[in-house]
This record gives structure tokens, C-alpha cells and sequence, in this order.
């Protein structure tokens, strides 16, 4: 583990995660921004997502496909609040590409055990609505790099009474 230091005025220090412990906060977590160049200009938009075997799978509607089809390199940006001061930041960096027609039976297979897992995290145990037609499709991001850091971030507001 490295030890780097904390941006911003605290004295204390981020921790460096190896990449099995930055998987299991991406198979955990279920939301991200996903940031991507737009007209020449950084942009991110809120996600639902799932991590399954390499890959982040979330729908794109219209919109987003163009963004993609355009440039396909995506970063995912993933955070969870461990407590009161304690934050992890999870980037997933790669290529994206539809799930659709992958080039082989196993990409095939993969992709359709990201798309289940993607429309059974969202059922959260509830009764689902029939299903109709959806302008969105569903897209996966190979996660090229992975990097993760575990910081002390105190918020000064919830520290007062």
C-alpha cells in the first residue's frame, strides 16, 4: 500500500487500494459518474451500473450513444462513504462498446450475464413492471486501468452542533 498525500488543507494521508479491493467496491457500489469529452469540454453523468468480470454495464440512451460512438474511451468515477470522515474513490478507465453482437459466443455470454445483473440489481426485490420498449441499450466499459484511493476527508459542517 502507498501512502500518498491528502489534497487540500488536512495534514493526514490517502491510502493507495490494490485492485482486488477497488473490484469490491465496484461490485458493491451501484452508482458512478460516468465522465467523457463532449463538444471539446470534460462532462460527467449519473450512472446506474453493474460490475461484472472486467466489465462496467450501464444503459446509454440516444444522447450517450452519440457521446460514445463519437470517442470511446470512458472513465467511471465511484465513491463510497465509509463513515463520518472516511471516503473511497474508485476510476475505472477504458473502452466501451455495445453489448450486442460482441464478435464471439463467450463475449456473447459475458455480456448477457452483465446485462441480467444490471436489470436484477435495479428490481431491488421488488415486483417488476412488464416490459416495454426502452429508447436505451446497454453498453460495457472494459476496465483498462483501475485505481483506487481510501481518504480521511473531515467535514468541517457536520462537526459543528
Amino acid at each position: 500500500m502507498r501512502v500518498i498525500a491528502n489534497v487540500g488543507p488536512s495534514a493526514l494521508a490517502d491510502v493507495q487500494m490494490p485492485r482486488p479491493e477497488c473490484e469490491t467496491v465496484l461490485r458493491s457500489v451501484c452508482f458512478g459518474h460516468l465522465a467523457f469529452i463532449r463538444d471539446g469540454h470534460a462532462d460527467a453523468l449519473p450512472i446506474r451500473y453493474a460490475y461484472v468480470d472486467g466489465w462496467v454495464y450501464f444503459r446509454a440512451d440516444l444522447n450517450l450513444r452519440d457521446i460514445i460512438a463519437r470517442n470511446p474511451w470512458l472513465v467511471l468515477s465511484v465513491s463510497e462513504v465509509q463513515n463520518g470522515s472516511r471516503v473511497v474513490s474508485i476510476i475505472a478507465r477504458g473502452g466501451c462498446y455495445q453489448t450486442e453482437a460482441t464478435g464471439t459466443a463467450a463475449g456473447d455470454a459475458a455480456a448477457l450475464r452483465g446485462i441480467v445483473e444490471l436489470r436484477d440489481r435495479a428490481t431491488d426485490g421488488r415486483e417488476r413492471k412488464p416490459r416495454v420498449r426502452r429508447s436505451s441499450i446497454v453498453f460495457r466499459l472494459h476496465v483498462d486501468e483501475l485505481r483506487g484511493v481510501s481518504a480521511v476527508v473531515p467535514c468541517p459542517a457536520r462537526e459543528r452542533p
